[in-house]
């Protein structure tokens, strides 16, 4: 089974579903054991994208996120269970690069 798919901005449904063509595509299997979801957050903490993915364990799938941290704050969930949250980056830099 392929890593996930994500949705384009404004395209979740309000479980968290994709709706329309997937717009971000990781690229990388992982071992389809355990199904996490990974949220890219605005600065309002409100879920811009969400990408799907299917690993082993929570150190696979925390490895898979660290290569696609882009400065915003992220979100890794296995069901019910949040796994781990990354903080935005606040540097002047990182502002400027993400502005919402």
């Amino acid at each position: 089974m392929g890593a996930g798919v994500a949705c384009s901005e404004g395209e979740l449904t309000s479980l968290g579903a994709c709706v329309g063509p997937p717009s971000l595509d990781l690229g990388q299997e992982c071992g389809a054991v355990s199904h996490y979801r990974l949220y890219f957050l605005d600065r309002g903490d409100h879920i811009r994208r969400a990408v799907s993915l299917e690993c082993r364990d929570d150190a696979e799938a925390i490895g898979l996120i660290e290569a696609h941290k882009d400065g915003r704050t992220l979100e890794l969930w296995q069901g019910a269970r949040q796994v781990i949250r990354v903080e935005a980056d606040v540097s002047p830099q990182g502002a400027l690069n993400h502005p919402a």
